[in-house]
């Protein structure tokens, strides 16, 4: 198996000494599945102590409302920039909430340090060793008393 095929369930990467049967796994997507883009998360604790992460991607905001010109042609010309209704700031955009136990939070962080070291084995040791690393976002976390960390 490829470093970019790590299971996530560490239950999948034991190797018994002696297999005494063997069980194969499909992987199917369900009708919702899609490739998210994350540029961060939010992320806080349930009651019951799962781990809920809210992923998120973040771009400028897209104008809500704009008014454009109408030629006699009936062609439009280009919005009025001072009419732009729009909000203002940065949006992140909440794509999906993650549930996570603790088992399975602690098997996810075993495969993101597989990754994140298949990366690195693959970057040019210069490029590791002298660019600082200016995409890394922090996550958020939420620690259900109104702090962030």
């Amino acid at each position: 198996m490829t470093p970019d095929q790590t299971p996530a369930n560490e239950t999948e990467t034991q190797n018994p000494a002696r297999p005494v049967a063997k069980l194969k796994v499909h992987f199917i997507k369900s009708n919702l599945f899609r490739t998210i883009h994350m540029d961060g998360a939010w992320a806080g604790l349930a009651p019951n102590f799962n781990i809920n992460i809210a992923i998120y991607s973040e771009r400028q905001p897209i104008p809500l409302q704009i008014v454009q010109p109408v030629a006699e042609n009936g062609a439009l010309g280009e919005d009025f920039r001072e009419e732009r209704v729009s909000r203002d700031g940065l949006v992140r955009e909440v794509e999906a909430n993650l549930i996570l136990d603790l088992a399975t939070a602690k098997s996810f962080i075993e495969l993101l340090v597989k990754m994140t070291a298949a990366i690195e084995q693959r970057l040019p040791q210069q490029m590791t060793a002298e660019t600082p690393d200016s995409n890394a976002k922090p996550a958020t976390a939420d620690n259900n008393d109104g702090k962030t960390a």
